[in-house]
């Protein structure tokens, strides 16, 4: 999203005033790039995907659902919980080391960004974890370490970049 938005095309200066208001972008602007991303990679023999940070939204969820007429659903779904006062403190550390991001030198803007993430993002982790989402949600407590060392230690595995290996 941020080279899109960083690109002065259209589409990356919508992507820029939704970022510069602190709110979430819609469905439909994140699967235009998607798209456009996707089949990039695919084009070079890439099929399977990482999508960090979509859907965060009920909306979200439905566009995703019907986007490539439903031939992607998630095969897996993390959440990284994490307390909202150790997210402010990253963020605001994150900012003073020079994050490419504005808003994460804005307490009010992080505080707003924040409250949107839990009413927004709340409803698609219950789906996920629903028979009706796939029952793919898997929930890491990211405050007690790197949380992909801590999910594959949950799911006895290791692996050699971990310090708890």
């Amino acid at each position: 999203m941020r080279v899109e938005r960083d690109s002065g095309s259209a589409l990356g200066q919508r992507i820029k005033g939704v970022d510069e208001k602190g709110e979430l972008l819609t469905g439909d602007i994140v699967l235009q790039v998607l798209d456009r991303v996707m089949e990039e990679h695919m084009t070079k023999g890439s099929h399977q995907f990482l999508l960090d940070g979509f859907p965060r939204s009920e909306n979200n969820v439905t566009e995703l659902r019907k986007w490539k007429d439903g031939e992607c659903p998630p095969l897996f779904a993390l959440f990284l919980e994490c307390p909202d006062e150790v997210m402010k403190t990253r963020l605001l550390g994150r900012g003073t080391a020079g994050s490419s991001r504005w808003d994460d030198m804005d307490v009010a803007v992080i505080e707003k960004r924040i409250a949107n993430y839990h009413s927004q993002t709340e409803p698609v982790i219950r789906f996920y974890g629903s028979a009706e989402g796939g029952n793919v949600f898997e929930r890491i407590n990211s405050d007690q370490g790197d949380p992909f060392c801590l999910f594959l230690h949950k799911n006895g595995k290791t692996h050699k970049a971990c310090r708890l290996c």
